[in-house]
Formats: C-alpha cells, sequence, structure tokens
C-alpha cells in the first residue's frame, strides 16, 4: 500500500466534495467509476451462479451463448491472474480452480459451477467451489475480471456533453435486487459539462437494472481497479441512467 498516494486520494475526495448539490431529475449519461464498478459487479455475481440459475433465481437462465451486454464487455473469472491477492490453485471440493469467461464480447458463455451444479447441468466444474467450517458446499466467484478499453479515464470524460461521473454508491445492501437486477442507490459525484468537472454533485438516487446497464456500456477505460480482493475492472461509460434529485 502507497500511503503517500492513498492520503492524497482520501484529502482530494474530501476537497472535492466541498459544496455539493443535486441535480434536476432526468435521464443522465454516467461516467461509473472502476472501484464503484467493482463493489457493483460483486454485489450482481449471484446472477452467474449455477446454482441460483438452477434455483430460477436468475434471470440468466436459458440464455447462454445470447447477448446479454455490449459487445465490449468480457467478463472473465482469473483465480490466477497476477492482481488476484489470493490465488488457490484448488476449490474447497479440492477441484482445480482454472480462468474462464462468463461473457465473451457480449455473449454470455458460462457460469459458474461446483460439482453438484457441474453434474446436474451435465458440464464439468469450474472450480468455484466453496465452504465453511461448518455450512455446506456453495459457490462464490474467485476473482471477476472485465477487461479494459484503449481510452484513458480523462479521454471519455472529455467526450462527454453532459452527464454524471460517479464517485461513490452507497447502501447496496438493501438498494438493490440480484434476482431481477433491479437497483436504486444513493450516489455521489460530479456533474460533467463539455467534458469538465463543473462541481460536485450529491443528494441524489442512481437507478436502473443491471441487465440493461451491461448492455448500455459504451466505453471502458484503460484504467483498473486495484482495491479489492475479489475484481478488476475498469471505469464504464453508461449510455443513460435515471437520475432522482431536485424536481
Amino acid at each position: 500500500m502507497d500511503i503517500d498516494e492513498l492520503a492524497k486520494e482520501v484529502i482530494e475526495d474530501t476537497l472535492s466534495g466541498i459544496g455539493a448539490s443535486s441535480v434536476p431529475s432526468g435521464d443522465y449519461p454516467i461516467f461509473l467509476d472502476k472501484d464503484v464498478f467493482s463493489n457493483f459487479l460483486q454485489a450482481f455475481s449471484s446472477v452467474f451462479n449455477a446454482e441460483m440459475v438452477q434455483k430460477d433465481l436468475s434471470l440468466l437462465k436459458g440464455k447462454l451463448g445470447d447477448m446479454i451486454a455490449s459487445e465490449k464487455v468480457t467478463l472473465r473469472i482469473d483465480p490466477h491472474h497476477e492482481d488476484a491477492p489470493m490465488s488457490s490453485h484448488f476449490d474447497d471440493e479440492g477441484y482445480p480452480t482454472q480462468a474462464f469467461s462468463l461473457i465473451e464480447n457480449g455473449k454470455l458463455h458460462s457460469y459458474f459451477h461446483n460439482l453438484a451444479t457441474a453434474k446436474k447441468d451435465g458440464v464439468e466444474s469450474t472450480g468455484s467451489a466453496v465452504r465453511g467450517y461448518k455450512g455446506k458446499v456453495s459457490l462464490a466467484p474467485s476473482f471477476l475480471l472485465i477487461e479494459g478499453g484503449e481510452k484513458s479515464e480523462e479521454e471519455i470524460l472529455s467526450s462527454m456533453d453532459k452527464g454524471l461521473y460517479i464517485k461513490e454508491l452507497s447502501a447496496m445492501h438493501s438498494g438493490l435486487n440480484a434476482t431481477s437486477g433491479d437497483f436504486s442507490l444513493p450516489a455521489k459525484g460530479f456533474l460533467i459539462e463539455k467534458g469538465k468537472k463543473v462541481r460536485p454533485v450529491n443528494q441524489i438516487v442512481v437507478a436502473g437494472n443491471f441487465f440493461s446497464l451491461l448492455k448500455n456500456i459504451q466505453e471502458l477505460s484503460k484504467e483498473r481497479s486495484h482495491k479489492s480482493f475479489s475484481s478488476s475492472v475498469p471505469s464504464i461509460l453508461i449510455k443513460v441512467l435515471s437520475v432522482a434529485g431536485d424536481q
């Protein structure tokens, strides 16, 4: 951990929020910060869980091979990636872990499996079994990875005529439904006009649907998140999301 860099980031984030206010309600292009997107993706990762799919608790059931995201999106589980801090060669059933795609260029390629779900679907386990000391075997993605794009965050932001740069989403424990994909989350960030940060923004709620969001991703940044033990993803530009602010 770079203490000086962390301190600089905390100070900049704190100072940048001084004088924040809301924006008029409406639909806005959204630039979602990489660290925020990392937490957001983890919150919805159960939609790729084979057990949830088999129990009809995921809307991705029966959609293998379908386009479920922008063709720019490739989502992988890669437990051996250089950014994965807790790499393991075996899951909690002793099955070899492996890198594989959940989404490949926008198409749903796979779910993540343990031995039981794999047997039920007639496929091989993906090495995604987890087990507590007293609990039964369940499923969890070891390390989520989304390939980045060719543009920097600055380049993407400069292309925005008017929109919002979201730096924080809260209440993810209560403001989203992984089964339906719906979310409604308090947010903070910046108003963007003609490619520039105009002023800080708070007291807004960003709402939408995870599955629609995946299809509306227009750009992915070169920069990637490195703060999470569970994922590494780029910042993303979303075509439009509903924002509740000033009436």
